[in-house]
């Protein structure tokens, strides 16, 4: 606008000069030799008028350049005062908490200064159409870029809030999913009564069987974790800490069950060794009184005789013994 201003100045001065110059020229030539001085002067005057009219075009130019320059700078005012108010929203932004009503309302939030910047867009279009030299103003081209970086900041945050409820929905019905599926392991139970061998083996595999589903439950563990990670960023730390509490008590519950699982082993593995103890035993037991029993009926009758009734009832002290 200064440069403006300068231009129609020195302009303005030059058309004051030229019309001085014209007087003096008048004033100046012979009377005496009036014929060829009305030539000269008539040549002179055109040259004059000629200059002054490119004079005064090119004042009432920059007259007219200075009168858009003005109205530039008000309408630019305008909108930056709108635009500010953006700014300071966009740089004011809260940490979003980690629920889904509150996440839904941000989003709502960042729309309505969407619409905002929706609209400054629009003002900044009107005001090219209007003063189509507008395009190399620096200012204009400045307040431009400013709406379009804010515009992109508005967008960003909107998508990775639009993430983070997406995740957590997600999140919430993973957790419900594996609270529901540690509560469905039961190590403590004996899926068929301890009566023999057979049926401490049939509970071992149930046992066993659990293993692979822990294992599943602990990597989704793992997954859930990550994805707390990563909707946990730039969110309020103290939903950040609830979350993360939640998770912790899961991976306990499951290591509790894992823990339960083992003991349960080790309590099959040693019922197992005292009923393959006690069946060695009566193993041996039962050969001894077949024994006893084949012994019994192969003794010989009492004799009649007193010395060999005698040897007999010593044999059988010695067996009953």
């Amino acid at each position: 606008k200064q440069w403006y201003q300068r231009r129609v100045a020195i302009t303005a001065g030059d058309v004051a000069t030229f019309g001085e110059s014209a007087l003096e020229l008048v004033t100046s030539y012979d009377p005496d030799k009036m014929c060829q001085s009305a030539v000269d002067l008539g040549v002179h005057l055109e040259d004059v008028q000629k200059r002054y009219n490119d004079l005064k075009l090119q004042l009432d130019d920059l007259e007219c350049e200075l009168t858009n320059q003005e109205g530039i700078a008000q309408k630019l005012a305008e909108i930056a005062k709108s635009f500010d108010k953006v700014q300071e929203y966009t740089d004011n932004m809260p940490k979003p908490r980690l629920q889904e009503a509150e996440l839904v309302q941000f989003m709502a939030d960042i729309d309505e200064e969407l619409g905002d910047v929706f609209i400054l867009e629009e003002k900044m279009r009107v005001l090219e159409n209007e003063y189509p030299n507008s395009a190399s103003d620096p200012a204009v081209r400045a307040q431009l870029e400013k709406i379009k970086e804010t515009k992109k900041t508005l967008e960003d945050k909107k998508d990775d809030l639009r993430d983070k409820s997406d995740m957590l929905d997600a999140l919430s019905e993973d957790m419900a999913d594996i609270n529901n599926a540690i509560k469905s392991i039961s190590p403590q139970k004996n899926t068929v009564p301890l009566t023999d061998l057979k049926s401490v083996e049939d509970n071992e595999r149930y046992q066993e069987d659990l293993e692979p589903k822990i294992s599943s439950l602990e990597d989704k563990l793992e997954k859930l974790e990550e994805v707390h990670a990563r909707i946990s960023k730039d969110c309020n730390p103290a939903d950040v800490k609830k979350l993360q509490a939640k998770i912790d008590d899961l991976k306990k519950k499951c290591k509790d069950k894992e823990e339960k699982k083992n003991e349960k082993i080790e309590e099959l593995k040693k019922t197992k060794d005292h009923l393959h103890k006690f069946d060695d035993a009566s193993q041996k037991l039962s050969t001894w009184l077949e024994n006893q029993i084949n012994e019994l009926k192969n003794q010989e009758p009492p004799s009649t005789s007193s010395n060999m009734l005698k040897e007999q009832l010593d044999q059988h002290n010695q067996f009953t013994d």
